[in-house]
């Protein structure tokens, strides 16, 4: 539990309530199943020790969901736009240095995967950003994360 209270982010609080609903389920399927093979009451320190853990399951949720607000991670002002135009501006042995070829290779690239619509500009990315995205990982063996904090876009962002 004290792993999901540390990851502050969107997806803790969806994790919090499908561990609770599964918990929930679990319970439920195994009163059930109690309840059919005895046909008596569960005794009373059982139902007591469930009833603590779906209080402690829910007190959770509602922790999560009230004190961990949603914030966006990435919140630099030099977002993955401004870098990829400082790229596309820069000294020719920098962009070689940061992508690994250089500017007329790169957009004799965009204009070779735009011809053959291999990719396409998104509300988000645009096409010199996802191949500059894609050099700057392959060209230093960078991580997803790495990219992401580098052109402040989400990790699911950077995947696709």
């Amino acid at each position: 539990m004290i792993k999901i209270f540390a990851l502050n982010n969107n997806y803790s609080y969806n994790i919090v309530i499908l561990i609770v609903f599964n918990y929930l389920h679990s319970v439920s399927t195994s009163l059930s199943s109690n309840e059919m093979a005895s046909n008596c009451d569960i005794d009373r320190v059982t139902h007591a020790i469930i009833q603590q853990r779906i209080r402690l399951a829910l007190a959770s949720a509602i922790y999560v969901h009230y004190f961990l607000p949603m914030r966006p991670v990435y919140t630099s002002s030099r977002t993955g736009n401004r870098y990829t135009e400082e790229i596309l501006r820069a000294h020719p042995r920098r962009v070689i240095d940061l992508i690994r070829m250089p500017i007329t290779t790169l957009l004799d690239l965009r204009d070779w995967v735009v011809d053959r619509a291999l990719l396409e500009s998104t509300r988000v990315i645009s096409i010199e950003e996802q191949l500059i995205m894609f050099l700057w990982i392959i060209g230093r063996g960078a991580t997803t994360r790495e990219a992401a904090e580098q052109f402040q876009h989400s990790t699911q962002t950077i995947s696709q």
